[in-house]
């Protein structure tokens, strides 16, 4: 299991430097604010940190208790690896980390993490129909209907093909999310997307200052996040959360070639919170190995 999770690190940095070679650096406009920038990417780093979090709360509410920052530092590591086809790295990383240093059953806890997918999906989409309801956007019910959908049919499902795969028929009454659990735990989910769309705005500001419209802004990300993340043939989303975020500064009024290079800039914006979420989960990991040791 050691040896997985370090190939899927490297694997994953692959990957990235791979897609860092490919952006069109040209496309960054000029920053009208450095303060408003440094305070996105501050902002941006919080809800990844609460990402972590949430991932502790999901874990310990199916009695898979671990050392408080263990969650973070699980999520940090991996986080690069959604740059991978398949997002393979998303699932199999945190669930590698955490199955080598506490003997956790690997299958159950890569049960629990695409749980875990799942409810970041459905928080994300949750803020994101509330902004495109906001806007009157048309795209609004066949979002909310996407929303209500997951709410309801994915759990079943996903237990109705754990039954189908004889590996996973034996643990499939194990990770039941019941409501009250998942009441207790979804508002972490919800907070993450909070401060990332918070970023997102503070980042808009910092470009662009002239458009003033910063509710409907602030609610552009999480629409378009969720359902980059459910785009599993596209990389990190690449490409899918782009054009949303397009789709939706255009109906919100954003001249086109504007709207264009926002969303494609935020991109790198993205890039720099999540290489910093690595690098901080890095550090606490060393740190507390180091103290162990």
């Amino acid at each position: 299991m050691k040896y997985i999770f370090k190939s899927l690190i490297l694997i994953s940095f692959v990957f990235f430097v791979y897609y860092l070679y490919q952006y069109d650096y040209a496309a960054i406009p000029t920053v009208k604010s450095y303060p408003l920038l440094v305070l996105s990417l501050t902002v941006l780093l919080i809800g990844f940190i609460l990402q972590g979090e949430a991932w502790g709360r999901i874990l310990r509410s199916y009695n898979f208790t671990t050392l408080h920052h263990d969650g973070l530092v699980s999520i940090g590591l991996s986080i690069l690896g959604k740059y991978m086809p398949g997002k393979i790295g998303m699932i199999v990383g945190p669930s590698s980390f955490l199955a080598k240093k506490y003997s956790f059953s690997f299958i159950k806890v890569s049960c629990i993490s695409v749980g875990y997918q799942f409810i970041s999906i459905i928080a994300g989409l949750l803020l994101g129909v509330i902004g495109l309801f906001y806007i009157r956007s048309q795209y609004a019910m066949e979002v909310l209907c996407l929303l209500v959908a997951m709410t309801l049919f994915i759990s079943p499902l996903l237990k109705k093909l754990c039954y189908k795969i004889p590996v996973l028929s034996k643990i499939s009454n194990q990770i039941t999310l019941e409501f009250k659990q998942f009441k207790e735990i979804f508002l972490w989910f919800v907070s993450f997307w909070l401060f990332w769309c918070g970023g997102f705005l503070l980042f808009s500001m910092s470009l662009y200052p002239e458009n003033d419209q910063y509710i409907a802004i602030f609610f552009a990300f999480a629409v378009a996040g969720a359902i980059g993340i459910l785009s599993v043939i596209s990389p990190g989303g690449i490409g899918v959360r782009e054009g949303i975020i397009t789709i939706y500064l255009i109906n919100i009024g954003f001249e086109q070639s504007v709207a264009i290079t926002l969303a494609v800039v935020s991109r790198l914006w993205f890039l720099i919170g999540e290489v910093l979420f690595f690098i901080l989960s890095l550090l606490i990991y060393y740190s507390s190995s180091f103290n162990k040791g």
